[in-house]
């Protein structure tokens, strides 16, 4: 019996060294409470950079936000350390997300999406890495501690982009093209802040004109087909699609069924139009990016952020599809006219072809604040990393 506690006794000795040994091999990849990870001048640049989800307009963000940071002389393997997460819109894994980076000894946290906010937002109250966010519609909604009046209104540690997605913009297009449109669908959750405002503003503008907005609510995308379906059975004219992270991942089955109706959908994401949608109006979400990249250059250059305003961004794009408008059930009822087509960034002609516009203003106004740096010349690269 002895023998057998001296031994057990032994073991245990041997595994509590083990973890002592680990601990504190760890102890240089890890930040206290409060403190910003040590870096001696010159060394490579940690940065952790999560997306919510994998979605057309989210993978541009990630895709400016890398280049912005390469303009700015920071490229992935040389002046920095890169590694992304991308938790595919599991809400448990990307609070496990969330727990990895807070903890992880990075020197900055870049965010992509409202739901990865808060979940980084909520895991960082106590170590406080600095955490830059982008592609959110409305900070001041997301329960973080952002001000809605004070762009300095935010956690020292924390600061941001805006793009509040421009849903009634997105009606009043629909409003010029059909004068005559009565009913518009959509499916969306109202768990989702952003949608709720994307939602109240279509509201706002549809009882000005005299649309009924029909609406359906879900709770996740499976019920997205079933909610678009009941919507699509009520005679809707249009149906449009709102930036809901819900209804997103079912894009496809969304306007699959609008199309087998020959009803025509509409959205804030420009960028997602050749998948089927008769016109998009929203921002240019890669730009968004790149200006992300060029201010998180500035955080790891020292810039403090509890002195960066949270600003509003959204660099306006127009894309109209004339290739699904030929196909509508009524298309001469849905042309564009000449003053939006002029107006617009890009027309995917009937064979698919998009033809960019010159001439359109791409609304590339640079954000309020803005600090140009230097550019670097080389591309970067992102090494992926799933957590």
């Amino acid at each position: 019996m002895i023998k057998t506690f001296r031994q057990l006794s032994a073991g245990l000795g041997l595994i509590g060294v083990c973890m002592v040994v680990l601990l504190l091999s760890d102890l240089d990849s890890r930040i206290r409470p409060g403190e910003e990870a040590r870096r001696e001048p010159g060394a490579r640049r940690r940065v952790a950079l999560v997306q919510q989800n994998t979605q057309t307009i989210f993978d541009a963000g990630v895709a400016g936000i890398i280049a912005g940071l390469a303009e700015s002389g920071f490229h992935d393997g040389k002046e920095l350390h890169l590694r992304k997460f991308n938790p595919m819109g599991d809400a448990n894994l990307a609070n496990a997300v969330a727990k990895e980076v807070t903890e992880g000894g990075y020197d900055l946290i870049i965010s992509v999406t409202t739901p990865s906010l808060q979940a980084i937002a909520n895991a960082n109250r106590v170590r406080k890495v600095p955490h830059l966010f982008a592609l959110v519609s409305i900070p001041s909604a997301t329960g973080v501690g952002i001000s809605d009046t004070d762009p300095l209104g935010h956690p020292p540690y924390l600061t941001g982009y805006g793009t509040r997605l421009p849903a009634e913009q997105a009606f009043r297009l629909l409003y010029e093209i059909n004068p005559s449109v009565r009913r518009v669908g959509t499916v969306w959750n109202q768990s989702e802040p952003n949608s709720e405002v994307q939602i109240m503003d279509a509201r706002r503008y549809c009882k000005s004109v005299g649309i009924e907005l029909v609406e359906a609510n879900v709770d996740n995308t499976g019920g997205v087909a079933e909610a678009t379906d009941a919507v699509l059975s009520r005679g809707v004219d249009a149906f449009f699609i709102c930036g809901d992270v819900t209804v997103l991942p079912a894009i496809e089955s969304v306007l699959g069924k609008a199309a087998r109706r020959g009803i025509p959908t509409f959205s804030i994401f420009p960028g997602d139009v050749s998948k089927g949608i008769l016109f998009g109006v929203g921002a240019d979400y890669f730009e968004v990016g790149v200006q992300t990249g060029k201010l998180a250059s500035e955080i790891l250059r020292g810039r403090n952020v509890a002195t960066l305003p949270v600003t509003d961004y959204m660099p306006a794009k127009i894309i109209l599809n004339d290739q699904v408008r030929s196909k509508l059930s009524e298309p001469n009822r849905w042309d564009f006219p000449d003053s939006l087509r002029n107006r617009a960034n890009g027309i995917i002609d009937p064979k698919g072809r998009l033809i960019e516009s010159p001439n359109a203003a791409a609304g590339t106004a640079s954000p309020a604040g803005e600090t140009r740096l230097a550019s670097g010349e080389e591309e970067a690269t992102a090494t992926t990393t799933q957590p």
